[in-house]
């Protein structure tokens, strides 16, 4: 049987030199949540290229249950 709900792992995303923590199952959801971020942020003046890598000491964060968004790393350390 599978799991209804996939597990939230989060991911340090790199969009030009904005860096986001984001939990996502994949590192593929993990980088449209960022561009979506960005997108609000700053509009959607062009597609980014965004890179992401795993952040293991964040996969137990409180914050992985909200709404899918990109935190602030520094924000997040307050939570651990």
């Amino acid at each position: 049987m599978t799991d209804p709900q996939p597990r939230l792992l989060a991911w340090r995303v790199e969009i030009y030199d904005i860096v986001c923590i984001v939990f996502a199952a994949t590192r593929d959801k993990a980088k449209w949540i960022a561009v979506r971020g960005y997108w609000d942020a700053f509009g959607r003046r062009q597609w980014p290229r965004p890179t992401a890598r795993r952040a293991e000491v964040y996969d137990n964060s409180p914050r992985r249950l909200d709404p899918p968004q990109a935190w602030n790393e520094d924000y997040l350390e307050a939570y651990r």
